[in-house]
């Protein structure tokens, strides 16, 4: 008998719905990064296709003074000079304080003007709070508040594109993304009360100086960020030999890497052919290690997120040590149906 310690790193490509792409092609010495994200579906999709205004559901175009949009490639450019503003807002009546909203933005700005109370901004007003992330060139930050800048910055790459999402799960706080990545939280009393209740809003505002930016997207939900038992994705070890005794003590999860906080519980079953029959219930990932020890050449893991729709959840990949009747060649786990 020998023992052998296989590993399963994830590799590039979609493994179950709502899997959102790792950015790189390893990240902390990992093949890839399994996000479970929370923008499988959003109750409003804007692609540039239109001005917002001309778009389905439309926008309002708040404007001030003489600024410019256009759109062209699926891009929207906007652009306000010192005192002018061209934002949009959209309501949305599912909006209220207890309740999760999101908005998500695909944006660049290339130029940003020097006032950082001001500027480029992206705002989910549920009647209470304005909940509200103010971007420039180099960075996005939380919120204004007294005519000062509050909270963590996030910094970016000047002039690209990036994904910035505001993650509001209820009235106490909001959960900041920036290219998939958590970048900070800020609770409540950062940010001041409601201006209009129940809408969305963006675009740049009174600006210091010219801020110019392009957006090819922006999405949005006004209801439950995701359900509470989704997304799942199915993976296999295969030890190429019958009657392998798989040693659960030894499972190692890889879980919230990169500062998520997502729940994920796991199903498993082992057996001699492939796609074995699955536990009846999902397991933490320390009661998973306490289960007895399965017995067969295939061990599948049924990965499920269960998330209050706070953050996400990541899940990197796992280890186990496993007990053969000789020594083979550990092969590596595949995706399987989601």
């Amino acid at each position: 008998m020998s023992a052998v310690t296989f590993r399963f790193l994830p590799e590039n490509g979609t493994l179950a719905s709502g899997v959102r792409e790792p950015g790189a092609a390893t990240q902390n010495g990992l093949a890839a990064y399994i996000n479970l994200d929370p923008n499988v579906s959003n109750d409003v999709e804007y692609e540039a296709a239109a001005l917002p205004s001309a778009s389905s559901p439309a926008w309002t175009n708040n404007g001030i003074g003489a600024p410019s949009e256009s759109v062209s490639g699926g891009e929207l450019s906007v652009s306000a000079e010192t005192g002018e503003a061209l934002y949009y807002s959209l309501a949305r009546s599912g909006l209220a304080s207890a309740s999760p909203a999101y908005m998500r933005l695909r944006i660049k700005i290339t130029e940003s003007g020097t006032d950082r109370v001001y500027g480029f901004f992206a705002r989910i007003d549920d009647g209470t709070k304005r909940w509200e992330v103010l971007g420039f060139v180099d960075r996005y930050v939380a919120s204004i508040l007294a005519s000062s800048v509050a909270g963590v910055g996030a910094s970016v790459t000047a002039t690209t594109y990036h994904v910035i999402e505001l993650c509001k799960i209820n009235a106490a706080k909001l959960s900041v993304y920036a290219d998939g990545r958590w970048a900070f939280d800020c609770p409540a009393s950062y940010y001041p009360a409601s201006a209009a209740a129940d809408t969305f809003y963006f675009g740049p505002y009174l600006p210091t100086g010219t801020t110019t930016a392009v957006i090819s997207s922006v999405h949005l939900k006004d209801a439950t960020l995701w359900p509470s038992s989704s997304p799942t994705a199915d993976f296999a070890f295969d030890s190429g030999v019958a009657g392998t005794v798989w040693d659960m003590s030894t499972i190692k999860m890889l879980e919230n890497l990169f500062g998520e906080a997502g729940n994920l519980k796991y199903k498993y079953g082992a057996g001699e052919t492939t796609s074995p029959t699955l536990n009846g219930s999902f397991l933490t990932a320390a009661n998973l290690a306490l289960e007895s020890d399965p017995t067969g050449r295939y061990l599948r893991i049924n990965v499920q997120l269960n998330g209050d729709g706070s953050q996400d959840a990541g899940w990197g990949g796992m280890e186990i040590a496993a007990t053969t009747r000789r020594l083979v060649q550990p092969a590596l786990g595949r995706g399987l149906a989601a």
